[in-house]
């Protein structure tokens, strides 16, 4: 949580951003199984959920349902890259609540990554991410992360044919 804070103060500015803690139990707790990779992470899909996995994800859509009601808000969520099973809970339960309250949502939903939403490529600054990612987040980073950023901000650069490295983000839009 500090770690979270302390790098949304830097990106956002202090009291421009709600966080919320949700007092979920932490999937390294409820014993998921591990990846085998290079950086260890417990993993699942709907298919590896138990009873409190499906638990959670009926009060996650909860939580997203009530915050797409507000105005004038960017909801973003992560697109669980090798299915970490906390981020593919949030992800699932987001797209899930996206299409649900298409007509009457006023919060506008955004994906990291790969979601066939509209896309937004961007300037990225990957020095900077890893920075702030190494600073803020000391619990959480491992040196090869270091080399996947760099990659990635360069390789979306040739992707795209821009002049420096690049990222991407996707918005849902509402069907017509």
């Amino acid at each position: 949580m500090l770690e979270d804070v302390e790098c949304l103060d830097v990106l956002l500015g202090r009291f421009a951003y709600r966080y919320e803690l949700l007092d979920e139990a932490e999937c390294f707790v409820r014993a998921k199984s591990f990846a085998e990779d290079v950086i260890e992470f417990p993993q699942g899909m709907f298919e590896d959920f138990d009873a409190e996995d499906w638990r959670i994800f009926e009060r996650m859509k909860g939580r997203i349902r009530s915050y797409s009601t507000y105005e004038d808000t960017a909801l973003v969520f992560p697109l669980a890259i090798k299915e970490h099973i906390d981020h593919f809970i949030v992800r699932e339960a987001a797209a899930q609540v996206a299409c649900e309250t298409e007509k009457v949502s006023k919060a506008s939903f955004y994906f990291m990554e790969d979601k066939p939403f509209r896309q937004y490529v961007y300037r990225a600054y990957p020095e900077r991410m890893i920075d702030l990612a190494f600073t803020h987040y000391p619990s959480q980073v491992e040196e090869i992360f270091k080399t996947g950023i760099l990659l990635r901000g360069e390789a979306l650069r040739r992707a795209y044919h821009t002049g420096a490295p690049s990222d991407q983000l996707y918005r849902y839009i509402p069907a017509l």
